[in-house]
């Protein structure tokens, strides 16, 4: 019978036959982490691990969710959302005869209780009573409560991408499918593989994070190329579409969004140059596609 650990046996024992590793195969689950943002950093310098990439819960983040459990009483529809505002309307469902049916009565309808609104341009006041608005007394200090509960909070979902982060930052981060929850760190990661299983050992119950030596192997190289090729091919596809849509933005808007683009291509080009030994031909072919994009780039700022 395969098992996780017969696959983890097997990868570290061909590691070990080979003498050489490419990197590592990191992959984690967790699940029902709540955890104080104060606690949590408190966990990554018992870890040694770098805590500038936990962000901070952003306002409108933590709006959000307020309003999420909010909706396991009410229905929340969506009425307006501007760079100023974000505006819910909140409706109850009642039970109501059909008078208009003869055969089937009943129906549910929606019954207008308030509205509720983020109001972005007070969120540097600080003060929760200041930019979240409802037209329902009683409803915006439920929604207030809920805020000041969960701004601080650290999630699951907040978690895992605190890992992506400091991954990508700290070392680098391939995925090994296109859907993620498999990736490849380089060889030079060893030791944040380390602090990060420390992490993760602090957890609740139930998560787990693996870090299993890559052997350098034909077909463990021939993943690797893969991988890092649809990586690349994404990225360029992306900035693509974000340099298309430099068009339509003001000149400002345009020359500052150019310069972060360009930014991004060097990035992505320094990441091909980084496996153009894994990579082979692919290597060239991606670097001329990042060199097309960052003259179409530098067009917007010679306008």
């Amino acid at each position: 019978m395969t098992t996780k650990e017969n696959v983890k046996a097997k990868a570290a024992q061909g590691a070990q036959n080979a003498g050489k590793i490419l990197g590592y195969w990191a992959y984690w689950d967790c699940g029902g982490i709540k955890i104080k943002r104060d606690d949590f950093l408190a966990k990554l310098d018992e870890c040694g691990l770098e805590k500038s990439y936990a962000y901070e819960i952003r306002e409108s983040s933590a709006f959000k969710r307020a309003l999420e459990i909010l909706e396991e009483d009410n229905v929340l529809t969506l009425v307006d959302e501007t760079p100023g505002q974000t505006v819910y309307q909140v409706n109850s469902l009642e039970d109501e005869d059909d008078s208009s049916s003869e055969e089937v009565k009943k129906k549910v309808v929606f019954k207008y209780e308030a509205r509720v609104a983020i109001i972005k341009d007070k969120i540097q006041t600080g003060d929760p009573n200041q930019f979240i608005w409802s037209d329902d007394k009683d409803l915006r200090e439920k929604v207030v409560e809920l805020f000041r509960s969960t701004k601080d909070l650290y999630t699951t979902t907040d978690f895992r991408k605190f890992i992506k982060r400091l991954f990508a930052g700290e070392s680098d981060l391939i995925k090994m499918r296109k859907a993620g929850g498999l990736y490849f760190v380089p060889e030079r990661s060893a030791e944040l593989g380390a602090q990060v299983m420390k992490l993760f050992d602090s957890l609740p119950h139930g998560s787990n994070f693996d870090f299993v030596p890559m052997p350098d192997l034909e077909n463990s190289r021939r993943a690797l190329k893969r991988a890092v090729v649809e990586d690349a091919e994404e990225m360029l596809n992306d900035l693509n579409a974000k340099i298309e849509d430099l068009k339509g933005a003001s000149e400002k808007r345009a020359d500052t969004l150019a310069g972060r683009r360009i930014k991004e291509i060097r990035q992505l080009r320094d990441k091909v140059q980084m496996y153009a030994v894994y990579l082979e031909d692919k290597a060239k072919d991606l670097l001329t596609q990042a060199g097309e994009l960052e003259d179409k780039t530098k067009e917007f700022l010679l306008q």
